[in-house]
């Protein structure tokens, strides 16, 4: 059987597995201060989406919709 794809948002324990995704999509090193930085910045505001998706727990995948 295959494990429910789950759907929510991102928080900031997820930014270091988060990071590890964009490096294995981007081909370049993730700079997770930047990243920690970034999302402090956005987290409160109404105008900005940081989704992920979790499969068994793991994050396998994130949006961000402006």
């Amino acid at each position: 059987m295959n494990a429910p794809l789950t759907i929510g948002p991102v928080g900031e324990p997820d930014l270091e597995r988060l990071a590890i995704l964009l490096q294995e999509l981007s081909g370049q090193p993730t700079d997770l201060q930047a990243m920690h930085r970034n999302f402090h910045a956005i987290k409160d505001r109404e105008d900005y989406r940081l989704v992920g998706a979790w499969i068994d727990g793991e994050l396998v995948g994130s949006l961000l919709g402006i």
